[in-house]
């Protein structure tokens, strides 16, 4: 899984993932997206998922912590570009609501 941070400004970078996210990629992943999502005055963080080829559980828990981390600090997690099948597997955990309009 290869991660890339474009920053837009310093507030609002944009993270794109390229690969599977899976319990095998995740620990890295986490890593870097809860530093992030950690920093001071962060207002909004996007994550690209256009790249993302498949992603289980361990994904869509990863994806749920950066979430409640930003959300307790007043930011927004945007979540772009997924494809169907990742749409699905968010959907199945009932989870479409919670990122709400940040998913797309």
């Amino acid at each position: 899984m290869k991660l890339r941070v474009h920053k837009t400004t310093p507030a609002r970078p944009v993270v794109e993932l390229d690969g599977i996210l899976n319990r095998d990629t995740v620990p890295e992943v986490r890593r870097a997206l809860l530093r992030l999502a950690g920093r001071k005055g962060l207002k909004e963080l996007e994550i690209d998922l256009t790249n993302v080829r498949a992603m289980d559980t361990a994904g869509v828990a990863v994806l749920v912590e950066v979430y409640r981390l930003i959300e307790h600090r007043d930011g927004i997690l945007r979540l772009t570009h997924a494809d169907e099948n990742i749409r699905r597997i968010i959907r199945l955990a009932c989870l479409d609501e919670v990122f709400g309009k940040t998913f797309g």
